[in-house]
């Protein structure tokens, strides 16, 4: 942070908005999209939300002016708040009820695992290459990566023992 407010001039209390407004957006994401996730193809919804959070992402680190950081940086957490439902819903559809209790408190922590990775891999980016930019481009590049799998291996879910459970006649693994 200390860089971007000395390379773009961005104003502490403009970044601390910006970190409000993120945190804020990202869980009323998580609900709104909750409701709208139950009525979609599962998947399809989990990585529209990726890709459009690395399209803000390669955004965010190409952009110099204040308010399209504040505005990027808001939408990236509306996008990034549409990952949740579809994954809970997967879960609870892919995961025997029995397991769920040691299957999702293990996925639950594994954001926070990546949080700090994602601290460490930044702070490792700007002290060897001094360019705080390669850090959105690199969450962007993550999101493709994820985005890909999403795409090609969790379609064969059932050849990777997860067997989608029918619930009320209906297949709830879309």
């Amino acid at each position: 942070m200390p860089v971007m407010e000395r390379e773009l001039g961005i104003a502490k209390a403009d970044l601390g908005l910006f970190l409000t407004l993120h945190g804020l957006l990202y869980g009323v994401s998580k609900m709104v999209n909750g409701v709208i996730g139950d009525h979609s193809h599962a998947r399809t919804f989990m990585v529209t939300g990726l890709v459009l959070s690395a399209i803000a992402n390669t955004l965010f680190g190409l952009s110099t002016a204040t308010i399209a950081f504040g505005v990027l940086w808001m939408l990236n957490g509306w996008f990034q708040g549409m990952g949740y439902p579809p994954c809970g819903r997967l879960m609870a559809h892919w995961i025997p009820p029995k397991e769920l209790a040691t299957k999702m408190p293990s996925w639950n922590a594994s954001t926070n695992i990546g949080a700090g990775a994602v601290v460490v891999l930044c702070g490792y980016l700007i002290s060897t290459f001094e360019d705080w930019r390669l850090c959105f481009f690199c969450a962007c590049h993550s999101g493709h990566a994820l985005r890909s799998w999403l795409m090609v291996y969790s379609a064969r879910h059932t050849a990777m023992g997860w067997a989608a459970r029918s619930i009320g006649g209906q297949d709830q693994s879309r």
